[in-house]
């Protein structure tokens, strides 16, 4: 996914930097364009918070511990926390 949102962001910036891309062009791909940016950060915050999963794993903490930090720092419900704590087993 990441390797094709590098690839449409060059043809855009090509296409702009070429004067032959409108405003309504712009305006019809701004859907699309959003839903490729929601869809990246959405796909880091659960890579970041994989990492976090991992890392607490590896120093020794606890379920409760690691789901109590993922509730306050990643402002996630209990059992979104607990599906990050099963989807990186130990």
């Amino acid at each position: 996914m990441e390797v094709s949102i590098r690839v449409n962001r060059r043809a855009v910036e090509e296409l702009r930097e070429d004067g032959s891309m409108c405003q309504a062009l712009l305006e019809i791909m701004e859907p699309e364009i959003n839903k490729i940016k929601d869809d990246a950060a959405a796909a880091a915050k659960e890579d970041e918070i994989l990492c976090a999963v991992k890392s607490f794993r590896d120093l020794g903490a606890g379920d409760i511990q690691i789901k109590d930090v993922l509730v306050k720092k990643h402002r996630l419900s209990f059992a979104e926390a607990e599906k990050y704590l099963y989807t990186y087993n130990h």
